[in-house]
């Protein structure tokens, strides 16, 4: 029996699903006040649609006992709490003019949501990650995110991947963490924590991967590159002609080497990749 009823690729979504819906929710109290109607009419039911997304994922977060913490959520929340006091107008001109305080507080929390949404893959497997943690130091971990910041040591000594692959993903989102016997520390450790570097990949997926693969896969990536190129451009030229056996032979070729650098690729990320085979055992036990 499957023991896990929520994926990693689903709390991706609901954070994707959040931000749409916020920024629907502001267009649509401009439109409505501005009285375009039909224009409003149609973000309804736009909204209505999103919502209802997001309460499916959500009441699944509920049954499994996943909080849906982001990172920095209290400066957000600060944000918030001084843009509320701003009329809408003041905010619409700030937003013109790109200049004066309101835009500068609509800038700060720009930048926190925009980090959390590009982070929002390492978000999802910490929250996975976090909910298969012992109870009594979770709030605690949740108090971590909020914050975005660790202010004191935070003891925990019964499994030591979760505890690294956790250290990892807070360095990710730019939290300050290293581990030692007792637990977590905001205290630089004799532990060596390998530097990570952040890779586009050609279907525009990001991957974390230490320096010295960085290297290998940039190579890999390239050489993916020109395949593909080499691949549409043979597709293109079987719309308008029927290949003999020769074209056939090295388009079958070039497809084979395709799909060999697509497995060296997959060799170089297995570690990344793991990651999320970590987060399930967990979220399962």
């Amino acid at each position: 029996m499957d023991t896990k009823n929520i994926r990693t690729q689903e709390v991706i979504q609901l954070i994707e699903l959040n931000k749409k819906k916020a920024e629907l929710d502001f267009r649509y109290a401009i439109l409505s006040k501005k009285s375009q109607n039909e224009n409003a009419h149609d973000l309804e039911e736009e909204l209505r649609s999103i919502q209802n997304k997001i309460t499916a994922i959500q009441e699944k977060c509920a049954k499994e006992k996943i909080s849906m913490v982001m990172p920095s959520e209290e400066q957000i929340e600060r944000l918030n709490e001084k843009l509320k006091r701003v009329a809408d107008t003041d905010i619409l001109d700030a937003l013109q003019t790109k200049n004066g305080g309101i835009y500068q507080l609509l800038t700060e929390r720009g930048k926190v949501i925009k980090n959390n949404f590009e982070k929002r893959t390492d978000i999802a497997k910490m929250l996975l990650l976090l909910s298969g943690f012992p109870e009594e130091i979770r709030p605690t971990l949740y108090e971590v995110l909020k914050k975005g910041k660790i202010d004191s040591n935070i003891p925990y000594t019964e499994n030591e991947s979760k505890k690294k692959l956790l250290m990892k993903l807070f360095w990710r989102i730019g939290i300050e963490a290293y581990v030692n016997d007792q637990g977590f520390t905001n205290q630089k450790t004799e532990e060596k924590r390998e530097q990570e570097v952040l890779v586009q990949l050609q279907n525009n997926k990001h991957v974390w991967v230490t320096k010295p693969k960085q290297t290998v896969l940039c190579e890999v990536e390239e050489k993916l590159k020109a395949i593909s190129t080499k691949i549409q451009l043979k597709n293109a030229e079987r719309q308008i002609k029927v290949f003999d056996e020769d074209e056939e032979r090295e388009f079958s070729q070039i497809q084979n080497e395709y799909l060999r650098l697509l497995k060296n690729r997959d060799e170089v990320l297995d570690e990344f990749y793991s990651e999320e085979r970590i987060v399930d055992k967990s979220f399962a036990t």
